[in-house]
């Protein structure tokens, strides 16, 4: 812990309360969903299985990249498959984080 003990304490001790006067954040306050958490869990739950399928997908072209001889048309392929790869693994994590957020918005455990 840095700072020691005294440190440790002045975390603990509740910090006073900002003067009205204050200049309020500039990031507005986060959108509650207009979604029912059980539909929110089942979108969960199907990006949750998307992001699995596409890290699978690609974990898949990676092996065969490493196993690949030196032929430089195959090598190509497989890393254009590679990157396609990656960018659907990207838009299932996005999707899943902004599902995330949502469920967050309603105080859901997930």
């Amino acid at each position: 812990m840095r700072g020691g003990v005294a440190g440790w304490l002045a975390q603990r001790v509740p910090q006073p309360a900002a003067p009205t006067t204050a200049r309020r954040s500039a990031t507005p306050p986060k959108a509650v969903s207009k979604k029912s958490p059980s539909t929110l869990r089942r979108q969960l739950a199907i990006a949750d299985r998307a992001v699995a399928e596409a890290i699978a997908a690609r974990n898949t072209v990676q092996a065969e990249l490493l196993a690949a001889s030196t032929n430089h048309a195959e090598l190509v392929r497989l890393g254009a498959e590679l990157a396609t790869s990656q960018s659907q693994v990207d838009a299932a994590e996005e999707r899943w984080l902004s599902l995330a957020d949502e469920a967050e918005s309603l105080e859901m455990e997930f």
